[in-house]
């Protein structure tokens, strides 16, 4: 459930899942993701309003790490691939943005405990 908290727009984490090692995030349906890794997947990004960023967390699995990720998101030049931390259990946060053009950029990531 979305609403206003303190003036800002508030949207929970939304759960999305992988089916055969793909993930399809729709950024109107779940603008704030939560995804636990339980295989390798690859994520594709669809929807979303244009200048817009949206974000995920990724969980990696518990007891054997798995890959993670993007089909359709831009990185700046010379950056490198986003790549799952192999942690057990760790999150990774990741910013996508929408551009005028209908692509994504990645925005930021952040591993944490």
């Amino acid at each position: 459930m979305s609403g206003v908290f303190g003036g800002l727009n508030y949207q929970p984490l939304t759960s999305i899942t992988s089916n055969a090692g793909a993930v399809a995030w729709n950024l109107d349906a779940n603008p704030n993701a939560f995804l636990q890794l339980t295989e390798n997947t690859v994520i594709t990004l669809s929807g979303g309003v244009a200048g817009q960023v949206y974000s995920i967390e990724i969980k990696q699995h518990a007891s054997s790490a798995k890959t993670c990720t993007f089909a359709n998101v831009n990185r700046a030049s010379g950056d490198s691939a986003y790549a799952v931390s192999t942690g057990l259990s760790k999150r990774d946060t990741i910013g996508v943005r929408k551009n005028n053009d209908g692509t994504y950029d990645e925005a930021n990531f952040k591993t944490w405990g």
